[in-house]
């Protein structure tokens, strides 16, 4: 969970007559920190069946509304199984997946007091290959921006992640 904050450290400070500090900021101030964190989350999961077989990561928020990502995606894969016109490819599947988490998101965020500008979103990597997709692809979700972006297709393939990337480059290198 992280939580925008201020760092009274890093401005400018005036100190008053009468001992007080007065410090001067504006929102674009505000830095987001790590407030609590949770081991054993699980971070990769199926969230469809054949015909499109698709499996999510996450990077970002660890939960919505007091589920964790992988209880959702699981929600979202049953509700799936029971579509009487499956989706047949990746790039269906990531844009329902997306409808579905923003719609959670959005009432995760619904009663905080916190501006639009400042909700942390979450981010998945959603790929996979569908009975009408020529080749398998790999697509971009972010929550928050409300998007979904194709990182491969035709073929392609290469490296992608999401969220902090400090040990993944490690691994890399």
């Amino acid at each position: 969970v992280s939580t925008p904050l201020l760092d009274p450290f890093r401005l400018p400070t005036e100190e008053l007559k009468d001992g007080r500090l007065r410090i001067e900021f504006d929102g674009s101030d505000l830095a987001r920190y790590v407030t609590a964190a949770w081991g054993g989350v699980t971070k990769m999961f199926q969230i469809h069946d054949p015909p499109a077989c698709v499996a999510a990561t996450t990077a970002g928020l660890a939960q919505l509304r007091n589920r964790s990502m992988s209880s959702l995606a699981d929600e979202f894969r049953s509700k799936q199984a029971a579509r009487k016109n499956p989706r047949v490819n990746v790039e269906a599947v990531s844009n329902d997946f997306l409808k579905f988490i923003r719609r959670q998101y959005e009432k995760h965020y619904a009663n905080s007091g916190l501006p639009e500008e400042y909700w942390d979103g979450p981010e998945f990597l959603a790929g996979g290959f569908g009975r009408d997709d020529a080749h398998p692809s790999l697509y971009r979700i972010k929550v928050k921006e409300n998007t979904v972006e194709l990182v491969y297709s035709s073929g392609r393939a290469g490296v992608a992640w999401a969220g902090q990337s400090d040990a993944v480059q490690r691994l890399l290198f």
